[in-house]
């Protein structure tokens, strides 16, 4: 079985142990950085192998980006299964975070390949999906051109104000049944929201189990980000990036305590919600498991 990181450590000519290692993650960090972003995000490669299948796979939205996935090749068909290693038990204890990602890789999978020339019938049996393959048409959809430019920030948004009919899209791709919608536009409503978030903020942030396992998934160097090829990025959050080794004495308060004021935890979300333009809530009508379709529907679907 094979995941991203094994994919990226091998374009490069490194085993684990070499990436692992201080020495080498000191050297020139930047460029080394530079080099798994561009091996890792570049487009498909003309006569794709299933192992390029893969990589576009991995590149799949995923909690934490802890890439919780194998991958098993065998002539026709792709397995992806769960990697029970990589869950996060304290804020996915029932693992639903894990197995949306195992569906989002899998919806990866069928869009490479589609654009390789193969349709695809996925199973899914005894908690592992499989992808069989049959030769086909390449189909190059909006969707498959999509994977190598999606990204997840936290960092300051710039406020410039969404179009009515973006809007209306986007409030048109989540509903479903048994599910809401609200876009709210308005500055007072959406400092409202603010005050929530901030609220939920804190309760995690002074639970010291939630802290632990945050920490143990956030990178603050480029060299650690590299290392691991995993975890949360601090640059992603629009955070500074330490020198690899620095973060365990510079990192913020925030995340090495859980004894923090409110009015820090507060201070935390103010960068994002004021240069908001816009906020987009889902919510159910009933308290019962819905499809998770309508929160990762776009709106191109």
């Amino acid at each position: 079985m094979m995941d991203r990181r094994e994919l990226v450590l091998g374009a490069f000519g490194l085993s684990s142990g070499t990436a692992l290692s201080t020495q080498m993650a000191n050297a020139d960090s930047s460029t080394r950085y530079e080099r798994a972003v561009h091996s890792t995000w570049a487009p498909m490669r003309v006569d794709p192998s299933k192992l390029e299948l893969v990589r576009f796979a991995t590149l799949a939205a995923n909690s934490h980006n802890t890439q919780p996935w194998k991958f098993s090749i065998k002539e026709n068909s792709i397995s992806i299964a769960p990697d029970y290693a990589r869950r996060c038990p304290v804020v996915d204890p029932d693992d639903h975070h894990l197995f949306v990602s195992l569906g989002c890789a899998a919806e990866n999978l069928a869009h490479a390949a589609a654009a390789a020339g193969l349709k695809s019938d996925p199973v899914f049996e005894n908690d592992v999906v499989t992808i069989i393959f049959e030769k086909a048409q390449p189909i190059l959809s909006p969707l498959f051109q999509a994977i190598p430019r999606r990204q997840s920030t936290r960092a300051v948004y710039d406020g410039k104000p969404v179009s009515p009919g973006d809007l209306g899209l986007l409030e048109q791709a989540g509903i479903d049944d048994g599910v809401v919608v609200l876009i709210i536009t308005d500055r007072a409503r959406m400092a409202k929201v603010t005050e929530y978030v901030v609220r939920g903020n804190t309760s995690q942030m002074q639970d010291k189990a939630f802290m632990n396992e945050l920490k143990a998934w956030l990178r603050f160097s480029e060299a650690d980000a590299v290392a691991t090829m995993d975890g949360l990025f601090s640059r992603a959050s629009g955070n500074p990036v330490c020198r690899h080794g620095w973060h365990t004495s510079f990192i913020p308060r925030a995340v090495r305590t859980t004894n923090i004021a409110p009015k820090s935890i507060a201070r935390l979300a103010l960068p994002y919600s004021p240069r908001n333009s816009t906020t987009r809530i889902i919510g159910l009508q009933r308290d019962v498991p819905v499809s998770g379709s309508p929160c990762r529907r776009r709106p191109w679907d």
